[in-house]
């Protein structure tokens, strides 16, 4: 499937998110099966295009043929989501990784704090943050620009000085 990989890489690159998909369908159409690598390459080329909605498709698609999404396809999907402030399908698709044997990373805290800007749920970024602590998982640089973001649009200045101080503790 590498020529494919390749061209749906290429299609991301060029925001056609509709030629990436419609490689994986070709794909499904020929001798060479879809793999997870190449659902996640789609997925990502939705999401970098903010097309959340088919990004969400095609993860569905993936598990009913009985491809396992893996946590590189849920964040690319969260991606989609935030690049659109859908916060509601982000924390289903956190929750899902949550529930799976996955094991969410920064890339999905940061991802799905960053849902929660667009409309300033600057409370639901802060519990995801907390719950990142709780889970004793490491917040990165990453994550606590995403937190801050939100907390800079919510207008919770004061937050933000507490953000900092718990981000030098962390010797970020």
């Amino acid at each position: 499937p590498r020529p494919h990989i390749f061209a749906m890489h290429a299609c991301q690159i060029a925001g056609r998110w509709e030629w990436a998909i419609a490689v994986l369908h070709a794909m499904a159409g020929s001798a060479v099966s879809p793999n997870v690598i190449a659902y996640n390459c789609a997925i990502s080329a939705c999401a970098k295009n903010a097309q959340w909605q088919p990004g969400l498709r095609l993860l569905k698609v993936m598990r009913d043929a009985n491809i396992l999404p893996n946590i590189i396809s849920c964040n690319a999907a969260i991606g989609g989501c935030a690049r659109c402030g859908r916060l509601d399908h982000a924390l289903v698709l956190f929750g899902q990784i949550r529930e799976s044997e996955l094991i969410p990373n920064a890339i999905s805290y940061s991802s799905t704090i960053s849902s929660c800007k667009r409309g300033s749920h600057w409370t639901s970024a802060i519990d995801l943050f907390r719950r990142m602590e709780l889970d004793r998982a490491s917040p990165d640089l990453m994550v606590f620009n995403a937190t801050m973001s939100t907390l800079a649009v919510g207008g919770q200045v004061e937050r933000i000085s507490t953000m900092l101080e718990t981000m030098r503790r962390s010797s970020i």
